[in-house]
């Protein structure tokens, strides 16, 4: 099922917590009361085991991995270049350090290969510059490469996207009596799948098919 589209949330989490209290209390699901359908069980329990395996894999995988990465870029050596004084007196201090620093000296880079006399404005600090910020950033991959940080953050996202599917079909499920229907909202409040997204509708076909009304 395609994830569904988020818009302005008409209903809150403070209105699916509302709606599960107003379901007769013979909802109840659990041994001392009437259970839920097999298929809508199912469908609820593998969405749970999806969110403790996405939730561990960021715990136990992603997590390490992100903390190894940024210890070893951390220790990456800068590249610091003195480029003479300034107009007001300082020192033109040109570095991988400084975001700003790498922007101008690529643009002044790319200036010149288009043809322009960029001598004046530090063209030879700026292709050295340039130059160590390619080798840092191909160091900076092959740390993510080496500790596989990049494939397992594909993992995860692709792990919660299916989670988000699950979800979903439990939320879609077209429950017809009313223990069904508590299941499905207490699933929806535990997971806040009312915020930022409307299932008005959904949940209104479902009242609709439990007392019978049709539309």
């Amino acid at each position: 099922m395609a994830t569904k589209t988020t818009r302005r949330a008409l209903l809150g989490g403070a209105g699916l917590a509302a709606a599960v209290a107003i379901v007769p209390a013979v909802a109840a699901v659990g041994s001392a009361g009437p259970l839920a359908s097999p298929e809508l069980t199912a469908l609820i329990a593998a969405a749970e085991r999806a969110g403790v395996e996405t939730a561990r894999h960021h715990t136990e995988v992603v997590e390490p991995a992100m903390a190894y990465a940024r210890e070893a870029i951390a220790a990456l050596p800068h590249t610091t270049l003195d480029a003479g004084e300034s107009f007001s007196g300082g020192r033109v201090i040109w570095s991988t350090s400084k975001p700003s620093t790498v922007a101008i000296a690529r643009s002044i880079v790319d200036m010149a290969k288009e043809g322009k006399d960029m001598e004046g404005a530090g063209l030879q600090y700026a292709r050295t510059l340039t130059a160590a910020q390619r080798r840092r950033e191909c160091a900076i991959a092959r740390i993510h490469r080496d500790c596989g940080l990049d494939a397992e953050c594909e993992r995860n996202d692709a792990m919660n996207n299916a989670l988000a599917e699950l979800q979903n079909e439990v939320a879609a499920f077209p429950v017809s009596t009313a223990i069904d229907l508590r299941a499905k909202l207490s699933f929806m409040v535990k997971n806040q799948m009312g915020d930022g997204i409307d299932w008005l509708d959904e949940l209104l076909t479902d009242a609709d098919r439990i007392v019978g009304v049709k539309a």
